[in-house]
């Protein structure tokens, strides 16, 4: 008989990739990847951008910390790193709709987002889009046409915004939930709660608690 604890070792030692005995981040396969390829593959494995462990998101993951690679303060694994990255905490946005899902240059700062199609439910209503995602934010919003779409409702708060260029913005705003999944058949459905509702489609560099004088 099997103790759980050895088998647990040995299945988190099995690497995703090549199946080998060794931890991916250790994988030669995974190391010559480009970056993109490595979200890739990670995005679709479900596996922790934080740890690179399979069974818990980023949000949950109790080594969660900063990459901390040349400077980067967003909760990835080093691995994920790209140098293109901006070292600002951005929010994950959901449906910033397919024009304003391009990279954007600001303050002479490159920012990458990762593009993801999903689904998002609520009460039989779905709608398809995309998700925007930094590992590193603690924040989630949605447009005000997608919340419309899935017929959301929710308390109402007021929420301080500064965007890019340093305007800053402030709004009434809803505080709704739903729920989200890949695009592909059986995919796994999580629920989303907290997310705040918002009208503009521009970027946010800081978080919802920035205030502007």
């Amino acid at each position: 008989m099997l103790h759980t604890s050895n088998v647990t070792s040995k299945k988190e030692m099995n690497c995703v990739l090549c199946e080998k005995n060794h931890f991916i981040a250790n994988c030669p396969d995974f190391l010559n990847k480009f970056t993109d390829d490595k979200w890739k593959l990670v995005t679709e494995k479900k596996l922790c951008f934080s740890c690179l462990k399979f069974g818990h998101s980023t949000r949950m993951c109790r080594i969660r910390k900063s990459c901390n690679k040349n400077g980067c303060n967003r909760v990835h694994h080093p691995q994920l790193h790209s140098e293109c990255q901006d070292n600002k905490s951005t929010p994950t946005v959901l449906n910033m709709e397919v024009s304003c899902h391009a990279a954007l240059k600001a303050n002479e700062s490159k920012v990458l987002f990762k593009v993801v199609p999903v689904k998002l439910y609520n009460r039989g209503e779905v709608v398809s889009t995309y998700a925007l995602i930094d590992e590193g934010s603690s924040v989630s919003l949605i447009k005000r046409t997608v919340a419309v779409r899935l017929k959301l409702k929710g308390p109402m708060r007021k929420l301080n915004l500064q965007w890019f260029g340093d305007h800053c913005s402030s709004e009434e705003t809803e505080i709704v939930k739903f729920n989200i999944s890949g695009i592909h058949n059986n995919a796994e459905v999580f629920e989303m709660r907290n997310v705040y509702r918002i009208s503009d489609c521009r970027f946010i560099y800081k978080n919802r608690q920035t205030s502007c004088f």
